[in-house]
């Protein structure tokens, strides 16, 4: 939300989907940046895809994460994501050609031009994103089934 209200994107809003217990402090920091305007709490939303669709792109930048499916998702609909160094899960899961944007923890400044990065070259990124495949030759399912009879049929030999 801070580096969102320094950054000065015109014509975007910040939506945050999701409860929690940081949530009276967010409404504070809100208030207190004079950004009610700008960034809206929503709460749980049930089918998060229509904003997936609408979105200029994703921003998670939590402390910690294991694998977000939030991040998953909003892939598989081609849309721009900047992660934190700290979503483990997905700095894992991918050796290249990762299909996000790293920025690393609390540095506000890379964060800041990434945002303004995906929302200058939106309609470029969201194009790239669609056309690439490895996101989904990652979780093809054929592909996990066969892991998974691996497994399972290993110890029965």
């Amino acid at each position: 939300i801070k580096s969102f209200s320094k950054s000065n994107i015109k014509n975007v809003d910040l939506l945050i989907i999701g409860e929690g217990k940081e949530k009276e402090k967010l409404k504070k920091l809100i208030n207190d940046l004079n950004m009610g305007h700008k960034v809206k709490l929503l709460g749980n939303i049930k089918n998060p895809y229509p904003f997936y669709n609408k979105a200029k792109g994703l921003v998670m930048v939590s402390n910690y994460e294991g694998s977000p499916n939030v991040l998953w998702e909003a892939i598989s609909c081609g849309l721009p994501c900047i992660i934190s160094d700290r979503i483990y899960g997905a700095l894992e899961m991918f050796d290249t050609k990762k299909p996000y944007i790293v920025s690393k923890h609390n540095n506000e400044k890379e964060l800041i031009k990434n945002m303004k990065k995906v929302i200058k070259y939106n309609r470029a990124i969201k194009m790239k994103l669609k056309k690439s495949t490895i996101f989904f030759e990652k979780f093809d399912p054929i592909k996990i089934f066969k892991t998974w009879d691996r497994i399972i049929y290993s110890d029965q030999k």
